[in-house]
């Protein structure tokens, strides 16, 4: 199972699940009657708060290969729990929960299970309320949050952080972000609404921010060194983009046997379009993967007799990337029989 480096969650979802999550659904008020004597209809919210385990596991999902409808194919339960630290039969109960909440829909298939993540393709609507990044280092930071409070409120000082983007771009001094009580108690659980019971929620502290609770008010700020997820990917983009164009010169000159790319044949034909292309893929299948595919990519493009024009160099890419992958997974064991 491959994880990606970087997460798009939306925005609604963080809120949710720091908070409660709101499902609404139709019921009959047999106190309020139409002209017929019918009960009528009215449609009521529910509010469910998810334990830690469900909301790591909501998360973890989005750093699958998602596509554009919020599938994903072919998961094993059995590496889902190894990545959670928990039990698959944890797991199965987990997707229960998530689907009775109309987060997800799953069913089970030859290799694991599909997954929908259902509100997915509104993170993209124009008129949505967005996404944020999350990087899976900081993920896999926020899973070991023994205290579910905590983890929601660390989420909610992510996504709090988020917003307050476009106000440190036109006041960079202005880096400090805060919580006050009064939103404090509006996504946690009433048996926390003191303030001492808030001071003790926000002493978990993180590698990313650092907390003080001031009278009755949660300061926070990054960390020296430490970056939000778009600071951190955006840093990334650029590392990928060297670490790509170096691997063509390097290419060239070992299959050429020349001692650099004197003419700039194989650079010129990538244009920048193409290494943000494969600049995004490094992020969906890691760095390396896409170096390698590149190598054999450029190898057969440039340098076999039966050498074809490459029309698009990510699509390329990806097609050789997941023949390899496809190929080293014919021989594993399907998934529902090694699942306990």
């Amino acid at each position: 199972m491959i994880k990606k480096e970087f997460a798009k969650i939306g925005k609604q979802i963080i809120r949710q699940l720091s908070s409660t999550v709101e499902k609404y659904k139709d019921i009959e008020d047999h106190m309020d009657l139409d002209a017929h004597g019918n009960p009528t209809i009215k449609t009521v919210a529910e509010h469910h708060r998810l334990s830690k385990s469900q909301i790591s596991q909501l998360i973890f999902y989005h750093f699958l290969h998602v596509d554009e409808r919020g599938i994903i194919c072919d998961v094993s339960e059995k590496e889902i729990a190894a990545a959670l630290n928990c039990t698959v039969r944890t797991v199965r109960n987990n997707n229960v929960v998530l689907a009775e909440t109309e987060l997800i829909s799953y069913s089970r298939s030859g290799k694991g299970i599909n997954i929908c993540i259902v509100p997915y393709p509104q993170y993209f609507e124009e008129h949505g309320f967005g996404f944020m990044e999350l990087e899976y280092t900081r993920f896999e930071e926020l899973i070991l949050i023994e205290n579910v409070n905590a983890l929601r409120l660390e989420l909610r000082k992510e996504l709090v952080y988020d917003n307050d983007t476009i106000k440190r771009q036109f006041n960079p001094a202005e880096n400090t972000s805060k919580i006050s009580f009064n939103d404090y108690k509006i996504f946690t659980p009433k048996y926390t609404h003191y303030k001492g019971m808030m001071q003790k929620i926000a002493e978990t502290q993180t590698s990313a921010f650092k907390t003080v609770v001031q009278g009755s008010t949660i300061f926070f700020v990054l960390k020296d060194g430490a970056k939000n997820g778009k600071m951190s990917k955006q840093e990334k983009k650029d590392q990928y983009a060297a670490a790509i164009r170096r691997t063509i010169e390097e290419t060239f000159v070992k299959l050429s046997g020349h001692s650099t790319d004197s003419t700039g044949i194989i650079m010129s034909s990538f244009q920048n379009e193409d290494i943000a292309d494969l600049v995004q893929l490094s992020f969906e299948y890691g760095i390396e993967r896409v170096k390698s595919a590149l190598y054999s990519l450029i190898e057969q493009a440039f340098f076999s007799h039966d050498a074809q024009v490459v029309e698009n160099y990510g699509g390329k890419i990806r097609t050789l990337i997941r023949k390899e992958l496809s190929k080293n997974l014919q021989d594993q064991v399907p998934a529902e029989l090694t699942a306990s």
